[in-house]
């Protein structure tokens, strides 16, 4: 009890025997005074200081409810803060939205005044799109626009017609047809007058078709018969689009000239197969030589054949065959080294049915000494006792290079065609 009761304190408690109130002064816990009401010696407890009492009341008493009262004051303007601010938001996107459909609107009628109709067209086509997507439609009279875009992609698409038809180009249009023909049928505005687009492409399809076999015997005539063709593979490519009355018509007539053209100049091209070769192949030899072969036929006069075009089972009759073989060997040494040379062979034939019309064989082989090589790697090159393959690919390309030369110069002195 004497270590509780260092100290002196101040204050009154409860007497344990009557309850009544007993004050103290200078008293330190653990003595005794007497109780003034029922004079019993009472033991002094130990009392909290008033500080401590002062700071609990403050902790838990009424402050709390003003710290929440102004957090939820605080809470509530935040929110109205951004309540307002997404009002204002949504006002300014409505007005933005609503301005660029103005804008769109006015655009396209001084588009439609100056007769630019497709641009008109566009522009009420997005107009009427950001309008389905407001929040008023019927502020901007969603309906009437919507018939007047009807009204203006007719008259779009009857001026393109006219202009499609009254045109006379060098080129048929095809692809500006066929979009016409898509767009009138998705666009359900265009549903009505779509039989008379579709009418119009066909016959246009057939009047072009009919110019093209004229243009192309003209060309034949004037003694110019890859031009023919060339006419003729433009009206392979319109025949589908050509009405079904006068189709078969125009398809059996090119088909009769075609074949009577292959017949009287056509040339069929085979690449032998089964040389031998060194670095090179048939396919590679095709891709270099067989385009030569073919620009030099067409300028002499012949029909070369055409695997992609559409009359190309006419070739099988074809008056002319030609025949090219490519062979590659290694041969002696390159100077006094190891290094193999290479010599190349191509040999092409012209048959008039079984009879040989002209034949050449150009020859190449490697260039001793070697083109360009620097002195001091010859002079390596020829002491050398090793074989080395890049060397070797040198002698190759130069031969090759040769061939291709020699193959094309050679061309030039073939006789033309005489049907």
């Amino acid at each position: 009890m004497g270590a509780l009761g260092s100290g002196s304190m101040d204050g009154s408690f409860a007497c344990p025997e009557c309850g009544s109130e007993v004050a103290i002064g200078g008293v330190a816990p653990g003595r005794q005074v007497r109780c003034g009401f029922c004079h019993r010696l009472v033991e002094v407890p130990y009392l909290p200081r008033v500080a401590a009492g002062g700071w609990k009341r403050r902790r838990y008493g009424g402050w709390n409810v003003v710290r929440w009262a102004w957090g939820v004051a605080t809470l509530l303007v935040v929110l109205a803060l951004i309540w307002t601010g997404l009002r204002m938001a949504r006002r300014q996107y409505q007005w933005l939205h609503d301005s660029a459909i103005t804008e769109l609107l006015a655009s396209s009628r001084a588009n439609e005044s100056e007769g630019h109709l497709d641009q008109a067209l566009v522009e009420l086509d997005a107009a009427l799109d950001l309008i389905r997507r407001s929040s008023d439609p019927s502020s901007f009279s969603l309906e009437e626009k919507r018939e007047h875009r009807s009204e203006l992609a007719r008259r779009e698409v009857e001026k393109n017609l006219d202009r499609l038809v009254a045109e006379d180009r060098e080129v048929f249009p095809l692809g500006d047809w066929l979009n016409l023909v898509a767009r009138s049928e998705k666009d359900e505005d265009l549903r009505p007058i779509r039989p008379r687009i579709v009418e119009a492409f066909h016959r246009s399809a057939g009047v072009r078709g009919r110019l093209e076999l004229d243009q192309a015997r003209r060309a034949y005539e004037a003694g110019r018969p890859s031009a023919s063709m060339d006419a003729c593979d433009r009206l392979a490519e319109l025949l589908p689009y050509v009405g079904d009355g006068a189709r078969s018509s125009v398809q059996a007539e090119a088909e009769a000239q075609v074949a009577q053209w292959v017949r009287d100049r056509g040339v069929r091209l085979e690449m032998v197969p089964g040389g031998e070769f060194v670095l090179g192949s048939d396919e590679s030899y095709r891709a270099r030589l067989v385009p030569v072969l073919e620009r030099m036929l067409t300028s002499k006069g012949y029909l070369p054949e055409r695997p992609a075009s559409r009359w190309k089972n006419a070739w099988k009759a074809a008056r002319y065959h030609v025949r090219l073989a490519v062979s590659e060997h290694r041969y002696g040494n390159y100077l006094s080294s190891q290094n193999r040379l290479t010599r190349i062979e191509a040999r092409l034939t012209l048959h008039d049915g079984d009879r040989l019309v002209w034949e050449i064989t150009p020859r190449s082989r490697s260039t001793v000494p070697l083109p360009g090589l620097p002195a001091y790697l010859s002079s390596r090159v020829a002491i050398s006792t090793e074989r080395t393959e890049e060397f070797e690919r040198l002698l190759y390309e130069d031969a090759r290079g040769q061939i291709e030369g020699k193959f094309t110069q050679a061309l030039g002195h073939m006789s033309a065609c005489c049907p």
